[in-house]
């Protein structure tokens, strides 16, 4: 099983076959297993059926999906699925992933794998980071709607903040006492010295807990919650390079909370983050087209995604449309049914901005700005 990062939808991106099978199908996350097997087993029948129709013989094309066909077989794989389950196969390997997001049904034989149903995961709408800091202790976790991870980083950030507000770094002349405090480090009375002393050791340490941070975060674009005591979160945003951090935090001491509560909270704060996104976005959308820095024209929005001048791109994620498109000269043709020689040109126009760093929200109908046409797009400067 495969964890849905920008790094493995690269690498995905890149594989060209004479063959390859994208597998997508709703799933159920309990209660349903005998029903989401079904679904599969008729899911490899028809992609082995569409493998020989591209002239596959019949042994190869299940040899090429026998992992398939031992996933069938594996009950326990079976009870503890999510959303969807997308399952590519090629030649010479085969990637699963349980995709927290709703996903259409679909079986899709051809050179390149599909891989638009995936970008929802990346692209912010639904997988999101939480950094728990504490005075004595620092957790991060990947989540989505349903569930909380905990990432590793031990090795990448200092262990607490001990290190950072050693006691004795503090000036003599400051006088401690013994009140009431969060965390091990006294309370200390005195001028203006050690304020600007304990904030710069503060800035010093989150400073490298971001560096550390950055080192796995360096190309991601999921939102950050924080959840801290309300005085370390604007110290955090400030020293942080990370881009995504959202607005909201989690207020209070996080030692104590559970990654169930943790989630709870967090996943509030993500919802309403995206729920504020798109609406800004599909606001903002009219205006933009106003002033030609936004476009719905089908062919104009694959010229663009071509030349990535697309910062933003709304995508049907119920719709299909088959064709060619010549890089080069430009000619469109619209088919009505997929071949071994088209493309969906939706799929296309989606990783073509995705690869060149645009964001695209796959969604229904409704969620789009406009919502009579296949693609919106914003782009990065005005059409000519």
């Amino acid at each position: 099983m495969n964890m849905i990062t920008r790094k493995k939808i690269n690498e995905l991106y890149k594989i060209e076959e004479s063959l390859c099978v994208s597998i997508y199908i709703p799933t159920s996350r309990a209660g349903a297993s005998q029903e989401d097997r079904l679904r599969f087993k008729n899911a490899l029948k028809e992609a082995h059926a569409q493998l020989v129709d591209h002239g596959m013989e019949s042994k190869a094309a299940h040899k090429m999906m026998a992992d398939g066909y031992e996933m069938l077989d594996d009950e326990n794989y079976w009870m503890h699925l999510s959303d969807g389950l997308a399952v590519f196969f090629t030649p010479k390997r085969t990637e699963t992933f349980i995709v927290p997001v709703d996903v259409n049904y679909s079986v899709h034989v051809g050179n390149r794998l599909q891989l638009r149903p995936l970008l929802p995961v990346i692209t912010g709408r639904q997988r999101f980071f939480l950094l728990a800091i504490s005075q004595n202790e620092i957790r991060f976790f990947e989540g989505n709607k349903y569930s909380i991870t905990p990432v590793i980083i031990e090795d990448l950030v200092p262990e607490d903040m001990e290190e950072a507000l050693s006691i004795d770094e503090i000036p003599n002349s400051l006088q401690a006492h013994s009140g009431r405090s969060s965390g091990p480090t006294p309370i200390y009375h005195g001028n203006d010295l050690g304020k600007d002393h304990k904030l710069k050791r503060l800035r010093q340490y989150l400073r490298r807990v971001d560096d550390g941070l950055m080192e796995m975060l360096h190309d991601e674009e999921a939102p950050m919650v924080i959840a801290a005591v309300d005085y370390l979160v604007p110290i955090y945003k400030e020293v942080s390079r990370y881009k995504n951090i959202a607005d909201v935090h989690i207020g209070g001491n996080p030692e104590n909370d559970d990654p169930i509560l943790l989630h709870e909270k967090a996943w509030t704060i993500i919802d309403q983050f995206n729920q504020n996104e798109i609406a800004e976005t599909k606001e903002l959308y009219p205006e933009m087209e106003a002033k030609r820095k936004a476009t719905s024209e089908f062919s104009t929005v694959l010229n663009a995604a071509k030349d990535g001048r697309i910062d933003t791109l709304f995508v049907n994620k119920d719709q299909e449309i088959w064709g060619t498109y010549n890089t080069q000269t430009r000619d469109l043709d619209i088919q009505k049914t997929s071949t071994s020689k088209n493309e969906e040109l939706l799929e296309s126009a989606a990783m073509e901005v995705f690869m060149q760093g645009g964001k695209v929200y796959n969604v229904e109908q409704e969620e789009m700005p406009n919502g009579e046409k296949s693609m919106n797009a914003l782009l990065r400067y005005n059409l000519s």
